[in-house]
Parts: C-alpha cells; sequence; structure tokens
C-alpha cells in the first residue's frame, strides 16, 4: 500500500511511518481475531519461531 517501513537492527525496532490520523484510523478498523487452537505447521511455526526483534529463527 505504500508504507514507509524503518528497520532498525541495532535497536531492535520496526517503524512504520504514519501519521496519528491514518494510525487511529487503521486501529478503527482492525478487528480482534479470536485465538483458537492451531494444528499442524501453524503450531509448530509458532511455538518454535522467535519474535523480529530476536530474527525470528528457530530455536
Amino acid at each position: 500500500n505504500g508504507d514507509t517501513i524503518i528497520i532498525d537492527a541495532i535497536s531492535n525496532k520496526i517503524d512504520l511511518k504514519i501519521d496519528d490520523r491514518e494510525f487511529e484510523k487503521r486501529i478503527k478498523k482492525t478487528k480482534l481475531r479470536h485465538h483458537k487452537k492451531y494444528k499442524g505447521v501453524v503450531k509448530k511455526y509458532i511455538n518454535t519461531v522467535s519474535s523480529a526483534s530476536e530474527g525470528c529463527i528457530t530455536d
């Protein structure tokens, strides 16, 4: 959608460069997803892959 994203590996930050008005608009449109029991590959991924700040690696 053309958004600028700044990735700073040294600070472990990922920043989406949008103004506050656009942020609020997107938050209002966001629907919360209910957690459900995952199976198979998705469950394995959730249980083994670390966060982006840690490199998204598996243990």
